[in-house]
């Protein structure tokens, strides 16, 4: 078969170079450097219990890693009303065009609708929320997940939310992010409320054309075998992700040159992302 050879250039698919800005796979939720845990729930658990808590990985597992290494909150946050609790992240330096992405799912067949916000708090001074319906200082929502709390409105499988900057900050700027658990007639007594985890959290700034050379990154598919990489810094991970976002091939690497074999993929576009000292790179590859 004739080899095919595609070169990573930005006026093709589109060429992206990421700087990770915070990464966090939630190992041990007990060392969680800079963040804070805040129950502003109606009736919530006494003090010293926020709510969050190493994910039970009977109840399931984690996207990826070890089975309870996600961030888990559920209905014991309240003992009924409304329920807010949240998970804020230290201070991190952003802009427009950077991304905010994690993967969060509920028990399969839930019949207790939860919900989910992500909100920001521009500058380095955080007025941390205080009582159910107030937010403090994040009052930039980015993301509601299940806003009306339908019953199967809240992902029942690991699934990637991705949020990206536009139009907010057009400069570096310092803000925290936020987690709100936020469900109405929640709690232990109410109708609504069950079981959420998020896990495989990534934030990333996204450098611009001028930052990445358009022969940075080259792959030729072999044979409908092997996924051959040359890179112009050597490499520390390869991964492959099927469209949906599930991890399909994961390489540790310190060469500049990789097989990969890919003899088991199927015919289609897929996702690769490649992590070097300078950043990490993500682009769409078509395997014929």
């Amino acid at each position: 078969m004739k080899k095919r050879f595609i070169l990573l250039a930005m006026t093709l698919l589109g060429c992206t170079m990421h700087a990770q800005i915070l990464t966090e796979n939630f190992d041990n939720i007990n060392s969680l450097p800079g963040w804070i845990f805040r129950n502003e729930s109606d009736l919530p658990p006494p003090t010293g219990q926020s709510g969050w808590f190493q994910g039970n990985d009977t109840v399931f597992i984690a996207h990826e890693g070890s089975p309870d290494s996600y961030l888990g909150v559920n209905f014991s946050s309240s003992a009924c009303c409304t329920i807010s609790n949240w998970a804020i992240l230290p201070l991190v330096t952003v802009q427009d065009g950077d991304t905010f992405r994690f993967y969060t799912r509920t028990i399969a067949g839930s019949i207790f609708p939860d919900r989910l916000e992500v909100r920001m708090s521009i500058g380095t001074t955080t007025d941390l929320p205080d009582g159910s319906e107030d937010v403090g200082s994040f009052t930039e929502l980015l993301l509601t997940i299940n806003e009306n709390l339908e019953q199967g409105g809240y992902p029942e499988v690991w699934e990637l939310q991705d949020i990206q900057l536009n139009s907010i900050l057009s400069e570096p700027t310092q803000v925290r992010f936020a987690f709100r658990y936020f469900v109405t007639n929640g709690g232990v007594d109410g109708s609504n409320s069950n079981y959420i985890g998020i896990d495989s959290l990534i934030i990333d700034s996204e450098l611009g054309a001028n930052d990445v050379s358009e022969d940075f990154l080259r792959y030729r598919i072999e044979g409908n075998e092997h996924l051959l990489l040359d890179t112009q810094e050597p490499m520390e991970l390869v991964e492959l992700y099927a469209i949906s976002g599930q991890k399909l091939i994961s390489v540790e690497s310190e060469e500049s040159t990789e097989a990969i074999a890919i003899e088991s993929l199927h015919s289609g576009i897929y996702i690769l992302v490649v992590k070097t000292q300078v950043g990490i790179m993500s682009k769409k590859v078509i395997i014929p």
